[in-house]
């Protein structure tokens, strides 16, 4: 209006000066061809003020261009930190607790005697059968002299040889049990656990100091059986330690085919670079198994996907002219994960995904960029 004002004055000035230069035919002719001027000039001003009320109408949206980009989604579990060799020593046969001669902390060999049972009974029977050993090797002796000299009976001399190799074997024997009464590291590492006392009366099979080799690390979690099939050996994963604020990636070493029946999981193992922190056994570690992986996916945002009854949709926008057409277009979603989804049908590389005003956008309705 005020530039439509402005040129009414402008018309007027002109009318003025005509009047006191030119004749009236002249004048008339100025003032008609001055006047379509600016009927020209208004009609286009009007024009373009319709369309720029027009296009501010559009409803203003954001939009993103679509690209293909590596997807990958993750299943967090908790596991502990484990020596590659972990195993309790046991005793092997029942008994007295009589000696211990090793402490938590201690780097012991295999074959190490950790502690050791009451034998005395049995070393007091290996004292007396030494006894009679001595005897019958006495015996034996003489009968091979006379033997070797051709005196006596070839049947005394195999009787006291037989009676001599009974012996050695009964003492043999008494030693191998009297071994038995020694608890030993079954492995090269060092005492974690110490479960027993002196005094304390112990049985075959149960768990009486544990040794762990810590040379090689891992980490041992329970996963439930739900995702057994999608954890392999050699899948990628980030393991946390929270205790330590350690964070590094490896790869499955070991994932179980087994399913415990009593809480449906099965055990994955992941290796744990020795040395890059101080690590202890049973520390509390979490694992991000990458379980699924998509080079070039399509994937946005789980809160532009929108439902119905029957399907999931997204709006894109589509050139039309100077603006753009919002489009709906009925997607299938794959795997979701950190406020992500893939799109494995329904939308391609390059459209314009609309982002805003979602819940309000009509089907075919005229959009511009916000």
């Amino acid at each position: 209006m005020r530039i439509i004002f402005l040129a009414l004055i402008a018309f007027s000035l002109t009318i003025v000066s005509c009047q006191k230069s030119q004749n009236p035919e002249e004048k008339i002719k100025a003032l008609v061809k001055e006047r379509n001027k600016i009927d020209k000039e208004i009609a286009q001003l009007q024009k373009s003020i319709s369309q720029s009320d027009k296009t501010d109408k559009f409803r203003k949206v954001k939009f993103i261009i679509l690209e293909p980009t590596e997807f990958n989604t993750f299943l967090k579990v908790n596991g502990k930190i484990d020596g590659d060799e972990n195993v309790a020593a046991s005793a092997k046969v029942p008994g007295v607790v009589d000696q211990i001669f090793v402490k938590t902390g201690d780097k012991v060999r295999k074959g190490q005697i950790l502690a050791s049972l009451d034998d005395e009974i049995m070393q007091k029977t290996l004292t007396e059968v030494r006894s009679q050993y001595d005897f019958v090797l006495t015996v034996y002796e003489k009968q091979k002299r006379l033997w070797d000299q051709k005196i006596g009976s070839e049947m005394q001399y195999l009787s006291a040889k037989n009676n001599k190799e009974a012996m050695e074997n009964r003492i043999k024997s008494l030693q191998e049990q009297i071994a038995m009464y020694n608890i030993v590291s079954p492995i090269n590492g060092t005492v974690e656990d110490i479960a027993i006392k002196i005094g304390q009366s112990v049985a075959p099979g149960l768990p009486l100091v544990r040794v762990i080799n810590l040379s090689n690390l891992k980490v041992v979690a329970d996963v439930s059986e739900v995702y057994s099939s999608k954890i392999n050996k050699n899948d990628d994963v980030e393991i946390y330690i929270p205790d330590l604020n350690y964070k590094a990636w490896s790869k499955i070493t070991f994932s179980s085919k087994f399913i415990n029946p009593f809480n449906r999981t099965f055990v994955v193992e992941a290796a744990l670079k020795q040395g890059a922190a101080s690590f202890s056994a049973n520390m509390i570690a979490v694992l991000h198994i990458n379980d699924y992986k998509s080079k070039e996916a399509i994937v946005i945002p789980v809160s532009n996907v929108l439902h119905d009854q029957n399907s999931s949709y997204v709006f894109i926008a589509e050139k039309s002219g100077k603006n753009y057409i919002a489009k709906k277009r009925v997607v299938e979603q794959g795997a979701n994960y950190n406020g992500k989804v893939e799109i494995v049908k329904g939308l391609e590389p390059g459209q314009m995904l609309i982002t805003t005003n979602l819940n309000s956008i009509i089907d075919g309705e005229t959009v511009n960029p916000q």
